[in-house]
């Protein structure tokens, strides 16, 4: 293990740009796909591979329950970050390829806008 290090510290770093263009795309799709939902908005993260769009629901953690049970789709309420209070938000990650991401938040919406109306 420890002759690892040396590799992973003076090594090629070429993985990293991959990566931080495979999240930005990542990100920039689901941006997109949160702009199309109204109810549903989130500032554009800098450097994160998780995002935390702000909700237009009473109780954030009662959505994110239901939510999984409609669709199997798991987010996390944002209560449990520190929340400013009197706002809903839900975390969610961008690691998971474009497909799932896609899938995932036309999930979200039909829920979303069934829940609300």
């Amino acid at each position: 293990l420890q002759y690892a290090i040396p590799v992973a510290l003076d090594g090629s770093q070429t993985h990293i740009e991959v990566m931080n263009s495979l999240l930005q795309k990542r990100r920039n799709l689901v941006l997109d796909m949160i702009e199309d939902i109204p109810g549903i908005t989130c500032v554009k993260p800098g450097g994160a591979f998780y995002m935390f769009p702000s909700i237009d629901v009473e109780d954030d953690w009662k959505f994110s329950i239901e939510l999984m049970k409609a669709t199997g789709v798991v987010i996390v309420p944002g209560t449990g970050f520190g929340q400013r209070p009197n706002t809903n938000h839900f975390r969610i990650v961008i690691l998971p390829d474009e497909e799932v991401l896609t899938k995932s938040f036309m999930l979200i919406k039909d829920f979303y806008l069934k829940y609300k109306s």
